[in-house]
């Protein structure tokens, strides 16, 4: 049996699924706040962008997990040839899979919760934010060479990625924070703030799946996946 997948079509599917998750979170946020009803039968969580265990948390989860598998198939490719970046292409592969768990089991609220009752009871209060900030830093230190490295393409294309990731992830708190009383203010301009955080981050996702999956096909080619039958 083969499977062709087109980068393309692929890319152009997780397109639409970005618009119509964002067109429903507008659509409901909208009719939320000009109606003031909150629920609409369990929709507006549904499709709550800055919510968790919903819809948009299991696309988000299933797309790092996506990436992941990817970035897993490169790595052993890389493995195999005793290429150059095998382990930071694996360190990727990893990194991705976790993030895909932790956006659904959500293993950093746990540790942050459990680091600030140790530290403040030390008197030291330590977020996990903190971890997070320094296991980036040294991943990106580890990693920059190997993404200087990278065909044009696929380098261009982890950077604009990479770009928009977190671009969303903080650069639009950032700004925000220069207009606290809207940002930090609970309505209709907050909600639409975290929208485009959230939007942003997805689109970031969409194109380091698109660089990876050109990579695949340009410089991977053909993978073939056998079951092999156990001897008795």
């Amino acid at each position: 049996m083969q499977l062709p997948i087109s980068p393309r079509k692929v890319t152009g599917a997780l397109l639409i699924a970005v618009a119509v998750l964002t067109g429903l979170d507008l659509l409901f946020q909208t009719i939320r706040f000009t109606t003031g009803h909150e629920s609409l039968l369990g929709m507006t969580r549904l499709f709550n962008l800055d919510e968790e265990a919903n819809a948009p948390t299991w696309y988000a989860s299933a797309t790092l997990l996506a990436s992941g598998l990817l970035l897993g198939l490169i790595a052993a490719d890389a493995h195999q040839r005793g290429a150059r970046g095998r382990w930071q292409w694996t360190l990727l592969a990893v990194v991705f899979v976790f993030l895909s768990l932790d956006e659904t089991a959500a293993i950093h609220e746990t540790v942050n919760e459990t680091l600030e009752q140790l530290t403040v009871r030390a008197g030291h209060e330590v977020k996990w934010d903190l971890f997070s900030v320094a296991l980036a830093a040294a991943m990106g230190a580890y990693c920059f060479r190997f993404v200087l490295e990278l065909p044009a393409r696929t380098r261009l294309l982890f950077i604009v990625g990479g770009a928009l990731y977190v671009l969303g992830a903080a650069g639009i708190e950032i700004a925000g924070k220069a207009v606290p009383a809207i940002y930090d203010a609970p309505g209709f301009r907050k909600e639409m703030f975290t929208l485009v955080e959230e939007l942003l981050e997805m689109l970031g996702i969409v194109v380091f799946i698109h660089a990876l999956m050109l990579h695949l096909r340009d410089h991977v080619g053909e993978i073939h996946l056998t079951f092999r039958r156990e001897r008795t």
